[in-house]
């Protein structure tokens, strides 16, 4: 029975990898919603069972600021951004309410396969150690608890075994365990955590309103004794990460995307004739061949090309004029430049 005195919640809902399962487990529990799915245009949502419930689909890593700010009442992500906002702010309104059992992972502190270093020559040294990493609040605690003497914390959007070796000594990052820090050619210095899918809620929402029937909801799910959320993972084949390319020094430094505008840029490199091994959707390595022996390259985020080029990491990128232009408002006096225009990767923003 509804309880028509329960408090408007507003529910944060991951997009992306973790959308299927927690769609499923909202459907096992009742509170499912139609638009859900992966083939949505819908961003929100309301409840036709709940009507005091509402939900907006949201980019997971942002889903516990939101909470924590009290944009939302209670959300769903992995607990590996919670982590990494309660590491950033201690004093954060945003808590763990339940584990939900899938997406589990390790957030480990690794160096390059091939690189001899130890906990203890690290913590040893005055080498200003690089560390690259989509967490920067979990990775200065985590040097912090190693007593590292100096560092320097280069956030990413992602792809962060990219860069190393040639860019940064170290990175923490995600992955599903040890092994496929290997699949990487990374080898993990420190476990720094373990993550997992959770509920979060707003502590202040809690302590002010009634949220009962959808806390009862949830609780019923994580009593069941058949959870079908849980069941087996399909792992993601990592994007080979071979460090044994040639690399020459002097040659120009190319940047090119993956994601969704690796197919874009394909074909624009093969209408300039530039002939490349390890860039298809087949064959994608982060080190990709050229036949221009002065030229080498990378395959990174479109997102950090930016910022990598303003820091010498790269002489060129190829990057959404959006991307450029959000660094640029950010840091004016900044040396990345637009070169030209190529008319392609056309997006929308709205607000």
């Amino acid at each position: 029975m509804v309880n028509n005195t329960d408090a408007i919640t507003r529910l944060a809902l991951p997009k992306g990898k973790m959308l299927g399962r927690t769609a499923i487990f909202l459907d096992a529990i009742g509170l499912g919603f139609d638009d859900y799915n992966s083939k949505t245009r819908i961003y929100r949502m309301q409840s036709q069972k709940f009507p005091s419930l509402s939900a907006k689909m949201l980019n997971e890593r942002d889903i516990p600021v939101q909470v924590a700010i009290g944009n939302y009442d209670t959300g769903i992500c992995s607990s590996d951004w919670l982590q990494e906002i309660q590491a950033r702010y201690a004093a954060s309104r945003v808590i763990k309410i339940a584990d939900l059992g899938f997406d589990r992972s390790e957030i480990y502190m690794a160096c390059s396969a091939k690189s001899k270093l130890t906990i203890t020559e690290m913590t040893a040294s005055s080498n200003i150690w690089r560390i690259v990493t989509e967490y920067p609040a979990l990775a200065e605690a985590a040097a912090n608890r190693m007593r590292l003497k100096r560092f320097r914390i280069f956030p990413v959007w992602g792809s962060a075994e990219a860069y190393l070796p040639e860019n940064a000594d170290l990175a923490v990052l995600k992955v599903t365990d040890e092994n496929a820090l290997q699949s990487m050619n990374l080898r993990g210095i420190n476990k720094i955590a373990d993550s997992s899918a959770c509920i979060i809620a707003n502590s202040d929402s809690l302590q002010s309103g009634d949220y009962s029937s959808i806390l009862e909801r949830f609780t019923s799910g994580i009593n069941l004794k058949t959870k079908p959320w849980q069941g087996e993972e399909p792992s993601k084949p990592a994007i080979n990460n071979d460090f044994t390319v040639q690399i020459n020094k002097g040659n120009v430094w190319l940047a090119l995307a993956d994601g969704h505008q690796q197919s874009h840029t394909t074909s624009f490199l093969e209408k300039t004739g530039i002939k490349l091994d390890g860039y298809s959707k087949e064959n994608l390595r982060r080190r990709p061949s050229c036949d221009l022996k002065w030229l080498d390259i990378k395959v990174i985020r479109p997102q950090d090309m930016p910022q990598q080029v303003a820091n010498g990491n790269f002489d060129l990128a190829i990057t959404g004029k959006d991307w450029l232009l959000d660094h640029l408002y950010q840091f004016p006096s900044s040396p990345v430049m637009e070169l030209v225009d190529l008319g392609f990767g056309w997006v929308r923003i709205v607000a």
